[in-house]
Formats: C-alpha cells, structure tokens, sequence
C-alpha cells in the first residue's frame, strides 16, 4: 500500500504454504517510482527482504522499517559494520519496543491493516473462484476497484476561497464570505449593524446577528 496515496500499490496472491519474505522481489517489481521506505511486520524480518529491497534500488536505497523476530542477533559487533536490520535489533534492545516504533515510524504500518480492514468490508473476506488463478484475477479486479473509489472519493486539500460573494438579503447587496462548518461570515450589511466579522444565519430571509 502506498503510504502517500492510500491506494494499493501491489497485490500477490498465493497458497497457504508460500513464504511471505520470497513474495517481496514480486511485490516491488510492480511498485511503479521512487520508493522511499518499505514498512512490514516481523513476519518479513530477515536478510532475504532486506537484500530484495536493496535490488530494487541500488541508488538512494529505501529505508527498511520492520521490526526485529524476538529471536535475531546482531551479524557484528563493529557498530560500523552493522547492516540496516543490525541497527533495528539495537536500537530495540537499547529502547524497548514502544520507543522503537515512534522512533522509526513504524506505527504507519496501521494504514496497510486499515486497507485490509476496507477490502474485507467492501469486497467480501471470502474468494468467489476456486482455482487458484481464477481468484488472482479475482482478487486483481477487486483492487483496482478498491483504488478507483479512493482516487474518486478522496477529498482534495485546497485553500479556503475567502473572496467576497454577493448575496442578497431582504433586497440589500451584502459580501459574504465562508465560514465555520458552512455558516456565512458577514463582512457588511447596509442595514443591519454588525460587528464585523461575526457570524450571522438567514432566518426566514432575514438576517439575525449572532
């Protein structure tokens, strides 16, 4: 899942005996860009993910955020020699694992259990088709589904237009603007004395200071 975009950036299907950790080259070669970090839980932890990652960008490679198996040890002592997942294991051993989380990030992990939460919920927990390459293609339409109805109905942060819009209120032009939760913010009012900028409603076309 893309942290960026919340849309699901690659998808692999696979029988119950398949290891997680060889699904990561597959996953990888079919995000598109620059990758910047790739975040997973402990069931991916070991050289395998880390040297797949490595693969897929030799330059500016992405940072690794999983968290260490309760069993791992450091490959070296030389702190200058330790590989990124040394570093992890460290850093865990030294802090704890609470302290770890928010020093990595690792918490927005959350997001990609958010978009499986979301899949389960829209989609179905269950598989229609009963071979294994007919529920590939299954679960393929189900997600670009799923990231066509985040593109259509995520909102798009813009700047508030605070311009002022004519409107007419017993006759007499006044210049409003948007305000709290929908409610109009009077800027001036030939008729009516308020200070402005305070909020005012429309009541039965007349305007009532608040």
């Amino acid at each position: 899942m893309s942290a960026g975009t919340g849309e699901i950036a690659a998808h692999v299907l696979t029988d119950g005996s398949a290891d997680d950790t060889a699904q990561v080259p597959l996953l990888l070669r079919d995000v598109e860009g620059h990758i910047a970090s790739v975040t997973a839980d402990s069931a991916y932890d070991g050289d395998p993910t880390y040297q797949a990652v490595a693969a897929r960008q030799r330059q500016s490679p992405p940072d690794v955020i999983i968290p260490p198996r309760a069993s791992a040890a450091l490959s070296t002592d030389d702190p200058d020699a330790q590989s990124p997942r040394d570093r992890h294991i460290r850093l865990m051993a030294e802090r704890g694992r609470i302290r770890w989380q928010r020093a990595t990030g690792y918490g927005r992990r959350n997001h990609a259990e958010t978009t499986m939460s979301r899949y389960k919920h829209l989609i179905g927990p269950k598989l229609s088709a009963r071979a294994l390459p007919a529920q590939r293609g299954e679960v393929a339409i189900a997600v670009s589904v799923l990231n066509r109805m985040i593109r259509a109905g995520k909102p798009v942060a813009m700047a508030r237009d605070r311009s002022p819009r004519p409107c007419q209120v017993n006759g007499t032009e006044v210049s409003i603007i948007a305000g709290d939760r929908g409610q109009a913010a009077v800027v001036a009012i030939a008729q009516i004395r308020c200070a402005s900028p305070r909020r005012c409603r429309i009541v039965r076309r007349q305007a009532r200071c608040r």
